[in-house]
C-alpha cells in the first residue's frame, strides 16, 4: 500500500521551499495541495471521510463508502443503496457509518473484505410505531445520521432529532439485541458532538450545551452562548473549543464558559462548515469556499488554505500530520504546518525557475521570464529590472556588488541599483568564486 501523502516536485512558474528557510525570510505561501479521485462510478456528492492507522481513506458518498488503500478504490454499499453522511474511525479496527435511515461500521472480515454491519435493527423496538390501516408496526424514519461521536460510553449516533448510543460491539458476527443501548428524541434538533473530560458533550438546539456521563444529560448554560446552530465542539488541551460562525467562539474548562478573544473576526467565518484539532492549539476549520482555515488560539493568527474550489463538507487529520478534506469531486491531501511551500505566479513569479540566491536578507528567483526579489515583510515578488531576457546566475561580491548573468551578457549590479555591461558577447550559466583567490 502506498502512504497518501504528497509527493512534491518543482513545477514551472513554481518554487518549492523548505518551510524552515534556509535563504532569506520569504512570505507565507500555499503549501502543495494533493488530490485524489474516485475511478468508482457514482453520483459526484461526498460527505464524508475517515482514515484508519493502516492509511486507508474512506469517502462517504451519494452511494454508499469508498475506500481508497492508496493505489485502488473499493465501494462499500449500505442495505439501503443510499448516502453516507458520516463516517468516524474507532482507532482500533471499525469505521463507523452513518446513512439516511441507517447506520453501523464497516470492518474487514477474515479474507480482507470490506463488510458492512448494521447496528440500525438494535432500535426496531424504540422506533416502532402503529400502521393505523393494517395494525402492522412501522418503522418511524430519523432520516440523517449527521455525526458520530466514539466514546467511552459507546458510540453515539446523531440523527437530526434521534439520538442513539450503542455500546462498543464485540464481534460483528455475535448476536447484538442484548448489548447495551440508550435512544433520544429532541424536537429541537440536535447539534456538534465531543467527547471532552471523560464525559460527552452534545448541543441540544434551543436548550444549550449538555453532558452525558452514564448517568443522564445535565445542561451547562450561558447567556451569550449561541443557541442554534453551531459548527463544531472541538477539545484542545483542557478546554473545549465551541466554534461558531454566528457569533463568538467560547472556551470551556468543564464549568465556566469564556469567549475566545477576537473570534468575531476570524476570516471565513460565516462559510464554516466543519471545525478540527489541527494542532497545539490550533483550530482547523473547513468553510464553504474550498478553504481551510487554520486559527492559533495562543496567537490569533489565520492561516488560510485554499483545498479545493468547491464545498468542503468533511476534514480529517491523519496520524502522520496530514489534512485529508473531501469534497464532491473526491479527497485532497495537504501538510500543515507545511514541511514545502509552494511560491508560484499568486505571488508575482514566471517562467521556469533556474536558480534562488540570497543575499541581503533579500530572496532573489531567477527565471525564464527575468530576475524577482522579495524582502521580509513583502507578500509578493517583484520582477527587476535586470534583463528583459532569462537569467541564469547570480553572484554577490564582498563590494556589496552582484555580478549577473542573463542569455546574453554579464552584468555588474551597484550597490545603487545601477546596472553596467562588463560582456555583452558571452553566454554564462553559472558563477563560482574561487578557492584560492578571494577577488
Amino acid at each position: 500500500m502506498k502512504p497518501v501523502i504528497p509527493i512534491l516536485c518543482c513545477l514551472i512558474a513554481s518554487v518549492l521551499l523548505p518551510a524552515f528557510g534556509v535563504l532569506a525570510q520569504l512570505p507565507d505561501a500555499r503549501p502543495p495541495v494533493v488530490r485524489y479521485t474516485s475511478d468508482i462510478e457514482a453520483y459526484p456528492q461526498n460527505f464524508s471521510i475517515a482514515v484508519d492507522q493502516q492509511g486507508f481513506v474512506y469517502v462517504g458518498n451519494a452511494e454508499g463508502v469508498q475506500v481508497f488503500d492508496g493505489e485502488q478504490w473499493q465501494e462499500v454499499v449500505l442495505p439501503n443503496g443510499d448516502i453516507v453522511r458520516s463516517l468516524a474511525y474507532d482507532n482500533h479496527a471499525r469505521v463507523y457509518v452513518g446513512g439516511f435511515n441507517e447506520f453501523g461500521y464497516v470492518q474487514r472480515d477474515d479474507t480482507g473484505d470490506f463488510q458492512y454491519y448494521s447496528l440500525t435493527p438494535l432500535f426496531a423496538e424504540e422506533l416502532a410505531t402503529g400502521d393505523s390501516s393494517t395494525g402492522e408496526p412501522n418503522t418511524e424514519p430519523f432520516a440523517d445520521i449527521w455525526r458520530i461521536c466514539v466514546s467511552r460510553e459507546g458510540v453515539f449516533f446523531v440523527g437530526l432529532e434521534h439520538l442513539f448510543l450503542v455500546e462498543l460491539p464485540e464481534d460483528p458476527r455475535a448476536a447484538a439485541l442484548n448489548r447495551k443501548k440508550a435512544f433520544w428524541k429532541h424536537d429541537g434538533s440536535f447539534g456538534p458532538i465531543a467527547e471532552f473530560k471523560e464525559q460527552v458533550w452534545l448541543q441540544w438546539r434551543g436548550e444549550g450545551i449538555k453532558s452525558y456521563a452514564g448517568d443522564g444529560w445535565t445542561l451547562h448554560e450561558h447567556p451569550t452562548l449561541p443557541r442554534d446552530f453551531l459548527v463544531s465542539l472541538v477539545p484542545v488541551a483542557d478546554e473545549l473549543i465551541v466554534v461558531s460562525n454566528d457569533g463568538p467562539w467560547f472556551r470551556f474548562d468543564g464549568s465556566r464558559f469564556e469567549e475566545v478573544p477576537d473570534s468575531l473576526t476570524i476570516p471565513h467565518k460565516q462559510s464554516m462548515t466543519h471545525g478540527f484539532l489541527a494542532g497545539d492549539q490550533v483550530i482547523g476549520v473547513a468553510t464553504q469556499l474550498g478553504l481551510i482555515v487554520f486559527q492559533d488560539l495562543k496567537t490569533g493568527r489565520a492561516d488560510v488554505i485554499r483545498v479545493s474550489d468547491g464545498f468542503v463538507s468533511d476534514v480529517v487529520k491523519t496520524s502522520s500530520g496530514n489534512v485529508l478534506s473531501v469534497d464532491d469531486l473526491g479527497f485532497t491531501s495537504v501538510r500543515w504546518p507545511a514541511r514545502w511551500r509552494s511560491i508560484d505566479s499568486r505571488l508575482g513569479l514566471a517562467g521556469s525557475v533556474t536558480a534562488i540566491r540570497s543575499h541581503n536578507n533579500r530572496t532573489y528567483v531567477l527565471s525564464s521570464s527575468g530576475v524577482f526579489a522579495t524582502d521580509p515583510g513583502h507578500e509578493r515578488f517583484q520582477r527587476l529590472s535586470w534583463t528583459d531576457y532569462e537569467a541564469w546566475d547570480m553572484l554577490a561580491l564582498d563590494s556589496g556588488e552582484i555580478l549577473f548573468a542573463d542569455s546574453y551578457e554579464i552584468k555588474l549590479i551597484g550597490t545603487d541599483g545601477s546596472i553596467r555591461s562588463l560582456d555583452n558577447n558571452t553566454t554564462a550559466r553559472n558563477f563560482r568564486q574561487s578557492r584560492f583567490d578571494p577577488d
